[in-house]
């Protein structure tokens, strides 16, 4: 996905604290919810064990989980929209829609390890500063926390035990998603609340943010980014602190494409030597910085250095929904292995990807530096013979 998608900052020993404590109170509460649930369930349903009571205390625990999600997203998007934001993407699990050609469209995309997403775009503006952030990034609370009031009504008034198993379910993990978004805590990648305080604090931040939300509708909307305006990136910072070093990242990604392999190696190389820099994002600009070697024919030692057992099991996480992932492989299996078989296996993956990758520009573009690459190594096998 376009690097908008990824925004963390390292996480503080403060911020460790503040997730471990928050994570102990939640998980205490919501025992607190699961043992209610087993008593009244016992009370519903006849049940041989109290295995079966908690089998089914959980099946819809994960139901209702799914739904304070798309909840939770549709806030930002629904609050978003209200405050003069434009559609680009919202995800829930795998089901996905963007919009592509002034239509929406549904693709099957997913993330492992988030529950969804929910990505749009604001118009260009004169002064980027002044534009609303406070309802976008609050909005998924916010209707997390109406739904916890809502359900509690609920439990306090039905006569269904059934009913008020589910209510009761709905209303804690509601208050839970809302107050573990909500309070300022980075765990990496950053929470709405760390981003509502952040972009509070600097009106530079605040332009940032939309420099990136900008260029990432621009991608959605059809435009490649190697065709897109470099005074977008003004606010690319590689040596600075998240949204700066996110913007640093898109515009490395832009003189890939534009096959300015020396201009994008110093900005992926800034970036790695960047003592800020999130773990995700070091390693996405280790992916890329590899690449850049690649192409630009550096020694073995030089690329080994980077191809560690950190980054390679990076790579395997993230292979599967990062088409770039599949560029930079191929390239590497292409010019540093020379196995072709290798080569063809990851340009076959890429392929794959073509009706399910949500930005259409950006596949476009991966695919246009896979055949720039083949060609390449054409020439260079001709030239040699």
């Amino acid at each position: 996905m376009p690097r908008i998608l990824i925004i963390g900052e390292i996480m503080s020993k403060k911020d460790k604290f503040k997730t471990s404590l928050i994570g102990m109170v939640g998980g205490a509460l919501y025992g607190v919810i699961i043992g209610c649930c087993m008593i009244e369930l016992d009370d519903v349903f006849i049940f041989n064990s109290v295995v079966g009571v908690l089998i089914c205390e959980l099946l819809i625990a994960v139901v209702v989980y799914f739904t304070a999600t798309s909840i939770h997203e549709c806030g930002h998007l629904v609050m978003g929209l209200a405050t003069g934001y434009k559609f680009v993407m919202l995800r829930i699990g795998t089901v996905t829609i963007v919009k592509q050609d002034g239509k929406l469209k549904y693709k099957k995309f997913g993330i492992p390890g988030t529950g969804g997403q929910c990505t749009l775009t604001y118009d260009e503006v004169s002064d980027p500063e002044k534009v609303p952030y406070f309802w976008y990034h609050f909005g998924g609370c916010f209707f997390n926390f109406i739904t916890a009031a809502a359900a509690g009504l609920c439990v306090l008034f039905t006569e269904s035990g059934f009913l008020y198993v589910v209510m009761l379910n709905l209303a804690g993990i509601s208050f839970l998603d809302g107050i573990l978004n909500l309070i300022p805590v980075n765990t990496g990648v950053i929470n709405d609340g760390t981003n509502i305080l952040r972009l509070k604090k600097d009106p530079k931040k605040r332009a940032a943010v939309l420099s990136v939300l900008t260029v990432n509708g621009m991608q959605f909307e059809g435009k490649r980014l190697s065709d897109i305006d470099e005074k977008y990136l003004d606010a690319a910072d590689e040596n600075g602190k998240s949204p700066f070093c996110d913007v640093a990242l898109i515009k490395g990604a832009r003189y890939v494409y534009l096959h300015e392999f020396d201009k994008a190696r110093d900005i992926h190389e800034s970036l790695v030597n960047n003592p800020n820099l999130p773990a995700v994002l070091k390693n996405e600009a280790l992916c890329e910085l590899m690449y850049c070697r690649c192409m630009l024919g550096c020694t073995k030692e030089e690329i080994d250095e980077l191809y560690t057992k950190e980054l390679k099991y990076y790579i395997r996480q993230t292979e599967n929904y990062m088409i770039a992932r599949r560029r930079q492989m191929y390239t590497y299996y292409l010019f540093y292995e020379g196995d072709t078989e290798k080569s063809k296996w990851e340009r076959m993956k890429a392929e794959q990807m073509a009706n399910s990758y949500p930005c259409r520009s950006e596949y476009e573009e991966e695919i246009r530096m896979m055949n720039y690459a083949e060609e390449l190594e054409k020439n260079i096998k001709n030239h040699l013979t």
